[in-house]
């Protein structure tokens, strides 16, 4: 089964939030020119989903559980689980040394509203949930994927981070030219161990040998190296991934597969669930994410042809200004 989702809906990363404009839509702007009623950008529904939460937390607060929330207010402290290896997204920054990205950015701005100070914990990223039952930290300080396998680990909030395009990059002198070729018993796909795009290859690909390498740059080096013949990989890679080896090349499709990411927490913790949810639904109306999306991932991504889509709040575009009769 080949699950293709088609990005026509996305944002144009040439249009007025593009390269070729200001990289900042004032809110006003932005409902003026009714880019997301006209232009179909990629709007999550946010605001209609905090109603629920994590399925134990009417008991936890019957409970009277200490939350995380009310621990980081009182410390002005909080520990966050990271694997600093996936640029843009988090990386060190060369010069400082320090922690940045879009995900990282985003964090900082969330911890800024505790007013607590940042220690991340570097972790491998196939080993943090495992990390966070350990009590090695206290919550993802990188939004992922949220696989229903995860959620039984813990509890995810009720908004979007970011979404995640997974395109298909070819080793050099490859002869594919669809993706449904790709499943194919003669060909490696090299995945990121415990992804969600190891998930989705599993499902698109079944034929096909899976690769499942501990790091993303190991996946882009195995088919930099024919090793393997694709990688299947997150849009947030695809830039960097082409402009640092040449000869690789991007398969000409929709993506294969496009998913919810967001920030991930303890079970059961309904206060911190409801902060952090209630955060980026604030912050996809006030288009912080679309600003940190364009400024991270989307301008790189445009100059490779992709259509990447920021998370915005859906009701922005259906609002409308009633005058009195």
């Amino acid at each position: 089964m080949d699950m293709q989702i088609d990005h026509a809906d996305a944002a144009d990363p040439s249009g007025p939030s593009g390269p070729s404009g200001k990289q900042r839509l004032g809110r006003r702007s932005f409902l003026r020119n009714g880019l997301l009623a006209s232009a179909g950008v990629a709007a999550v529904a946010t605001a209609g989903i905090a109603t629920g939460g994590p399925a134990s937390a009417a008991a936890a607060t019957a409970a009277g559980t200490d939350s995380l929330l009310d621990r980081i207010q009182k410390s002005k402290k909080v520990k966050v689980g990271v694997d600093l290896g996936f640029a843009p997204l988090q990386f060190r920054d060369a010069k400082t040394n320090e922690p940045t990205g879009y995900s990282i950015e985003v964090l900082k701005l969330m911890m800024k509203e505790l007013g607590a100070t940042i220690e991340y914990v570097e972790i491998p990223f196939g080993e943090l949930f495992a990390a966070q039952l350990a009590g090695r930290f206290d919550m993802g300080g990188i939004p992922v994927t949220n696989l229903p396998s995860r959620g039984l680990k813990a509890a995810f909030a009720g908004a979007p981070a970011f979404l995640e395009g997974s395109y298909v990059i070819l080793k050099k002198g490859s002869t594919v030219k669809t993706a449904s070729a790709l499943n194919d018993a003669g060909l490696t796909i090299a995945v990121l161990a415990g992804s969600s795009q190891a998930a989705a290859a599993k499902l698109n690909f079944p034929k096909a040998k899976l690769k499942e390498l501990a790091d993303q740059a190991a996946t882009v080096q195995d088919v930099a190296t024919g090793r393997s013949e694709a990688v299947f990989i997150g849009e947030f890679g695809v830039a960097d991934a082409l402009k640092q080896n040449a000869g690789l090349s991007l398969l000409n499709s929709p993506p294969i597969f496009v998913a919810h990411n967001t920030f991930w927490m303890p079970q059961g913790d309904f206060k911190m669930w409801s902060f952090v949810t209630q955060f980026l639904q604030f912050k996809a109306t006030d288009l912080t994410l679309a600003d940190l999306w364009q400024k991270f991932v989307g301008v790189e991504a445009a100059k490779v042809g992709l259509k990447s889509a920021a998370v915005y709040d859906p009701w922005l575009g259906s609002s409308t200004v009633l005058t009195p009769k």
